[in-house]
């Protein structure tokens, strides 16, 4: 794939303050967090459905609401820059990445898959004809974390919630979903990019999830295994 890319026409506009970086807004930093910790909240109450099955994930006792990070946003913004599949190597980081058309190229139906790079993040390839419904940074956000989301209604994950091998190999793996529901990631850093007919959206996550068996999250009451104050709807306060 071709190198040249713009950064998204939103987010050129205004530079944000909470970072030095002016390619994205603060509005934008806001709204890919609270996307995350409105699911991460509702996880921990147990709403959330596991897989196909008649049953939801379990209670989460140690879930900690997610801060916004400068580096990991710069971090994402260089890899997604690269406008490429190739697997990246983010040494202590999380990541997520989702690759979808841009507005205007409405002639590609890509299909949705999984790719599972060498510290297991995984790339979503968007499987809609038509794309986003406008050409804002936020929408372009809802789309990758309701597709990265999105894997734990389709490909549930053992009730003890335990990164197992067999749930990180086996197809259509919902790794993507056990990043962002990671208790202990507690740092947020996202980006996005136009790469010719398509957009990168990445996200970066401190510390990195998905490790071999260790506990997605404890199973528990709602903020009853927290090392800090239960700030309510289920999360932990940031460390």
């Amino acid at each position: 794939m071709n190198h040249e890319f713009s950064v998204a026409e939103v987010m050129t506009t205004q530079g944000g303050t909470m970072c030095q970086y002016t390619e994205m807004t603060d509005a934008a930093r806001k709204r890919v967090r609270a996307m995350h910790n409105w699911r991460r909240s509702q996880l921990a109450l147990g709403n959330v459905q596991n897989g196909r099955n008649n049953y939801n994930c379990s209670q989460a006792a140690n879930m900690y609401k997610m801060k916004y990070d400068c580096d990991l946003e710069k971090s994402a913004l260089d890899y997604a820059k690269q406008c490429t599949l190739t697997p990246s190597v983010a040494y202590n980081q999380g990541e997520n990445v989702h690759v979808g058309p841009l507005e205007n190229d409405k002639t590609k139906a890509i299909a949705t898959v999984g790719e599972k790079c060498t510290h297991w993040s995984t790339v979503i390839r968007s499987s809609e004809k038509k794309g986003y419904p406008g050409k804002t940074v936020n929408s372009t956000f809802f789309q990758a974390v309701k597709a990265w989301w999105g894997q734990i209604f389709r490909n549930g994950v053992n009730q003890r919630m335990i990164f197992l091998q067999n749930l990180r190999d086996k197809p259509n793996a919902p790794i993507a979903w056990s990043q962002m529901a990671w208790a202990l990631s507690t740092r947020i850093g996202c980006a996005v990019v136009n790469c010719q007919s398509n957009t990168f959206t990445v996200c970066r996550y401190r510390q990195e999830g998905n490790i071999l068996n260790q506990q997605i999250y404890q199973v528990g009451a709602p903020c009853s295994a927290c090392t800090t104050s239960c700030l309510g709807e289920g999360l932990c306060a940031t460390p």
